[in-house]
C-alpha cells in the first residue's frame, strides 16, 4: 500500500514541478478505498504572494492583535548545568499550573502558576536567587520580564523542562 501512495504523490509533485496541470488535492480513504481529488484554487494575478511578487513591508506589523514575544537579555538566563552546579542558590519556581507540576517535576521545585504570581508572594521574600521555569523558557521569560521591570531581581532557566530532559535526564517524564 505504501508504494501505492508513495506513486501517487510521487506523480503529483511532479505536476506541482512542472506547473503542467491544475491544482487540486488528492486523498485516499483507505477504509472505504475512495479517492477523493479536491480542487485547489489557482494562483490569482492580484494576489501579491500567488505571483511571487515581494510583500511590501508597509504589511507588516498591521495586525491588531499581534502577539508580542518577549525575550529576555541573556544575563537572566541561568543554563542548567550552571543551576545543577549550585542549586542552592537559586529558588526554583515552576510556574506551571499545578496538574501539570503534579505530573512531572524537578526536586526541590516550588509550584506558583504563573496566573497567581504577583509581587506580593511569599517567594520574593527569599534571600535566595528566584528562577522561573516552565515546559520551553517562553511563559518563565513573560514572567520575569514582569518582575524585572518592576527592579525584581529573577532569572529563567534557559529551554526549560524540555531542554533539562534534552541535555540532562532523557528519562524525565516530560508531558
Amino acid at each position: 500500500m505504501c508504494g501505492v501512495i508513495g506513486s501517487l504523490q510521487a506523480v503529483e509533485a511532479l505536476k506541482l514541478i512542472l506547473d503542467s496541470c491544475k491544482s487540486f488535492l488528492l486523498t485516499y480513504n483507505g477504509y472505504e478505498n475512495i479517492f477523493k481529488k479536491v480542487e485547489i484554487n489557482q494562483k490569482s494575478e492580484r494576489c501579491l504572494v500567488c505571483t511571487e511578487k515581494k510583500i511590501p513591508p508597509s504589511n507588516f506589523g498591521t495586525c491588531k492583535n499581534q502577539i508580542m514575544r518577549v525575550s529576555i537579555d541573556d544575563k537572566y538566563k541561568i543554563k542548567w548545568k550552571d543551576f545543577l552546579a549550585s542549586p542552592t542558590q537559586y529558588l526554583l519556581v515552576d510556574i506551571r499550573n499545578k496538574i501539570l507540576y503534579d505530573m512531572c517535576h524537578i526536586q526541590n521545585s516550588v509550584n506558583v502558576p504563573a496566573d497567581t504570581l504577583d509581587e506580593n508572594n511569599e517567594i520574593f521574600k527569599d534571600k535566595r536567587k528566584i528562577l522561573f521555569l516552565c515546559k520551553k523558557g517562553i511563559s518563565a521569560q513573560k514572567v520575569a520580564a514582569k518582575f524585572l521591570e518592576k527592579g525584581k531581581n529573577v532569572f529563567v532557566v534557559d529551554g526549560g523542562l524540555t531542554k533539562f530532559k534534552s541535555e540532562i535526564d532523557l528519562n524525565f517524564p516530560l508531558v
